[in-house]
């Protein structure tokens, strides 16, 4: 499912559905500001915000738009400030006057105007065009493009210090714009994509830092989105998203990380992003995977130019997006114990028994939010979470109608002295399932409650036989209790003192079979905690339960007791 919020200016959601619908602006002509930069309209933007170089040394601190030979004209009024023909191709900043401060917007890779520093300059009014030259040197007119710089408290000049850049006073420049075409070009969606064609847009890993992806979530993982907004839907196809975020839905017990209220957000590429830390180009690689396999090519191949596009969701510490918030050591710790740690668990301590797991064993849903300038999309990925070997926490016998126990017997796990205890009780008489009219009832109800859900159970047999093995169907929604009738037919009398050992077999949601449990013992936990993440498929059977199948006609009242174990 995927869900579209469309977002006001300060990035709160202004109303969700689960339709995909589009925003509706106006395409007049503009008359007040700012005024788009490029004269003729065109909306070819290439490259967005924040988006990584090609070097993945710094992340791009403004926007690029194609064109060669494009007139560039200045979206807001001010002074010139600054103007050099053959800095990067080409500059001209303007000082703008905003509120009680001065910012500046910087155009570069153009042929200028004939531009004094000093020059008062209208919104509308041309800059220059862009440059032929400085691009189609290097990869071809393909390549051509006009790159806009917003600052907040400009300081003169250019603006462009040595890298590894901090700028720490940009912000991005469709920022300024109220209409929707202008913040989003193009009006595409942003979210999830295949962008480098290699087969998936959702990965779990382990949190060791290399990203080797596993089937099911065990211990500490990373979670990776690939993600894009297009931004042009012919020559430069991927983009930078404006924001990324998840949050992690619960749907077989256990609790959410976090939620739709207040999800994680791992960046929000706004006017706050790059003040809030020291150095944010330095996070390159704890925001993305940047080995060559996950790269995107971008563009015409003549430019050469590679994308990144795989976030690593979990390295956040926020729900704000800030960059003072990302943290690559921060993952999913689906093993934590109840009530500790950060909600997902991270600086938790470790679960000794499944029943003390925050996230036990079962079905998640991730809920990615992939944002840009107008919209945000959610998009659910649905994963298990595989951390302990399944058991055979209960089993209880009783009449058709629920009436009387014949038998109930539990594992119970005692947290302070760490171990599982079995506790069994019995009806001290005959379990009568004649009807109060003197007619046969309908036999009895067998019930086996599981440690966590499972995909398949049953009672492989009946020692001694019954002449009947009961076939188990899930009772509940989460698939951890298990039923069957056995028939009137196929019971004893009350005179019979045998007791008949249930074999029981099983899996869980992951495919690892039972932990093997054969008597009564206490047992020292962990018992079946997984040591790696494949799932131990080897034929297993619980045998601990002795149950006795015999029952009371009307004139059959003799008792019977538990034999000796």
């Amino acid at each position: 499912m995927v869900t579209l919020k469309a977002l006001g200016n300060g990035g709160r959601a202004a109303c969700t559905t689960t339709l995909i619908v589009a925003l509706t602006p106006s395409f007049a002509a503009q008359t007040d500001e700012p005024v788009w930069p490029i004269g003729d309209g065109t909306l070819d933007v290439m490259s967005g915000f924040q988006h990584p170089v090609p070097s993945f040394a710094y992340l791009h601190e403004g926007v690029d738009i194609a064109g060669t030979r494009r007139e560039v004209v200045a979206m807001r009024s001010g002074v010139v400030s600054y103007v050099d023909p053959k800095f990067v191709g080409g500059a001209v900043a303007v000082q703008v006057e905003v509120g009680d401060r001065v910012d500046a917007d910087l155009y570069v890779h153009i042929l200028p105007a004939p531009w004094m520093v000093g020059d008062t300059i209208e919104a509308g009014d041309k800059i220059g065009i862009v440059s032929d030259r400085y691009f189609d040197e290097r990869f071809g007119p393909y390549a051509d493009h006009v790159h806009i710089t917003r600052y907040r408290d400009y300081t003169g000049g250019h603006g462009v210090t040595v890298r590894p850049k901090v700028l720490p006073n940009i912000l991005p420049p469709f920022g300024i714009f109220d209409d929707p075409r202008y913040r989003d070009p193009q009006m595409m969606l942003p979210g999830p994509q295949d962008a480098n064609n290699d087969g998936w847009v959702f990965a779990i890993t382990r949190s060791s830092g290399k990203y080797n992806f596993i089937e099911n979530a065990f211990r500490g993982v990373d979670l990776i989105v690939e993600a894009t907004d297009r931004q042009n839907d012919f020559l430069f196809y991927n983009q930078t998203v404006v924001g990324v975020g998840y949050w992690i839905e619960a749907l077989t017990g256990g609790e959410n990380v976090r939620g739709p209220e207040a999800p994680y957000r791992l960046v929000r590429f706004n006017d706050a992003w790059r003040g809030s830390h020291c150095a944010p180009d330095s996070l390159i690689g704890s925001i993305f995977l940047t080995s060559g396999r996950y790269l995107v090519s971008q563009g015409n191949t003549v430019t050469g130019f590679r994308d990144l596009a795989n976030y690593i969701v979990t390295n956040t510490s926020g729900t704000t997006g800030l960059a003072s918030e990302v943290d690559e050591s921060e993952h999913w710790r689906t093993d934590a114990r109840v009530e500790t740690g950060s909600p997902n668990g991270t600086g938790g301590r470790i679960a000794r028994e499944i029943h003390e797991a925050r996230f036990p064993d079962g079905r998640y849903r991730v809920h990615a939010l992939v944002e840009d300038l107008v919209f945000e999309t959610e998009s659910t990925f649905d994963l298990l979470v595989d951390n302990f070997r399944p058991y055979v926490e209960a089993v209880r016998v009783q009449r058709h109608d629920l009436r009387r126990i014949l038998y109930d017997a539990r594992w119970r796990f005692d947290s302070d002295d760490v171990v599982l205890r079995y506790s069994e009780t019995s009806t001290p008489g005959p379990l009568t399932v004649s009807r109060p009219d003197g007619t046969r009832g309908d036999g009895i109800l067998i019930e086996i409650e599981f440690s966590e859900p499972m995909s398949v159970a049953a009672i492989e047999s009946i020692d001694p036989s019954i002449g009947f093995v009961p076939v188990l169907a899930p009772v509940d929604a989460d698939a951890r209790r298990w039923a069957a009738r056995i028939p009137r037919s196929a019971l004893g009398p009350a005179r019979d003192r045998t007791h008949h050992r249930l074999s029981i077999s099983g899996a869980d949601l992951a495919g690892t079979t039972l932990y093997p449990l054969d008597d009564t013992s206490e047992r020292r936990v962990p018992i079946g905690k997984r040591v790696n993440t494949t799932p131990l498929a080897n034929a297993t059977l619980d045998t601990v339960h002795l149950v006795p199948f015999h029952v009371a006609g009307a004139a059959d009242v003799a008792p019977w007791s538990h034999p000796m174990r």
